[in-house]
């Protein structure tokens, strides 16, 4: 009688722990993008639960993958149909219930066969006091897309200035932030550039140049020869030490 009594509250103590576990909202989301799928056991975040999930693969009939974390990724390399099945465990009432999902993966990705060339793409610009002209590199057929933005410090204002590859704008004086974007459609791919410029228009200074005056450097008669002393109201041949050389006549 006592050995019964004592199963009898034992079951009814297990059945009491199952009848607290609630999995209402608890099952397997996900979304895909392509190949590329992201999945999430939902109303899993309490730390009482703690999840497994496998991948089947149905042509091969094995498991490829094992997650122990609620939110995972998988990248499949190939299409197919698998199995997602995932169990859940509630470690604080010590009961556990399981699920699955069966995908039908159709999208591979093609992969490019062609590298992008980003040689001649740049970021240039040329400033004559707030009227700028922009050159978004060189020329190139495969370039089929250029856009260039402007974001301006002072006003925290973001804008689009032009898609296209060369053009004149005309800013305020300030500190920008530029980024142009490129689409290479050979390659089928993007990229960007960022530069940050200051645009103003304030005056430089010029110095004054100061040119030092010429030495005497050699003196020639007529005749050709060098003298050390020269006579009033007669005409030398005069070189000076920046190489210059002149016919001058000496007045008193």
């Amino acid at each position: 009688m006592k050995k019964l009594l004592l199963m009898l509250m034992v079951l009814f103590a297990t059945l009491n722990a199952n009848a607290q576990c609630n999995w209402r909202g608890v099952y397997l989301g996900y979304g895909n993008s392509c190949n590329v799928y992201k999945f999430e056991v939902t109303g899993t975040a309490d730390t009482c639960f703690k999840t497994t999930s496998f991948i089947y693969n149905y042509k091969t009939g094995k498991i490829t993958d094992t997650f122990y974390t609620r939110t995972f990724t998988k990248v499949f390399s190939d299409t197919g149909k698998y199995k997602v099945y995932t169990k859940v465990l509630d470690k604080c009432h010590k009961c556990d219930t399981s699920f699955y999902q069966v995908l039908n993966v159709t999208c591979k990705p093609t992969p490019h066969t062609t590298k992008c060339d980003w040689s001649k793409i740049g970021l240039f610009y040329s400033n004559k006091c707030g009227r700028v002209i922009f050159e978004l590199g060189s020329y190139d057929t495969c370039i089929s897309k250029y856009t260039l933005w402007a974001y301006r410090e002072k006003t925290k204002k973001l804008d689009t200035l032009s898609h296209d590859r060369v053009f004149t704008r005309s800013l305020d004086t300030g500190w920008y932030t530029f980024k142009a974007s490129f689409h290479n459609k050979c390659c089928n791919s993007d990229t960007f550039i960022y530069k940050k410029v200051y645009i103003g228009c304030e005056s430089v200074g010029v110095e004054d140049i100061q040119i030092p005056e010429a030495k005497i450097y050699r003196i020639w008669d007529l005749v050709g020869r060098e003298v050390d002393v020269i006579e009033a109201n007669k005409v030398y041949y005069i070189m000076y030490d920046n190489g210059k050389i002149e016919k001058k006549m000496i007045i008193e």
